[in-house]
């Protein structure tokens, strides 16, 4: 695997962006994004998780409703943990 090095303000614009994109769909995408936002969150503070997970909230299509949603709610309460785990 090759290894690039990114400025942390630059991954958390990008986690930001991922989510973003990520919501609503009815793929593997959602997911696979949550992984990448668990894995890197040390670059996101209190106030970008409790931002992510506001913004997650007021979205008007999470996916399917019985699989991504649920999904999506696990990673809502995730980032809204004072000092979330990884992964």
């Amino acid at each position: 695997m090759t290894h690039v090095t990114v400025e942390a303000n630059a991954l958390r614009t990008l986690l930001f962006c991922s989510v973003r994109y990520a919501a609503g769909r009815q793929t593997h995408m959602p997911n696979l994004v949550q992984e990448i936002v668990r894995e890197h969150a040390i670059v996101l503070s209190r106030k970008d998780r409790e931002q992510l997970a506001s913004e997650i909230e007021t979205m008007p299509n999470l996916g399917d409703p019985g699989i991504d949603e649920p999904e999506w709610r696990r990673f809502i309460a995730w980032l809204r943990v004072d000092d979330p785990p990884p992964r």
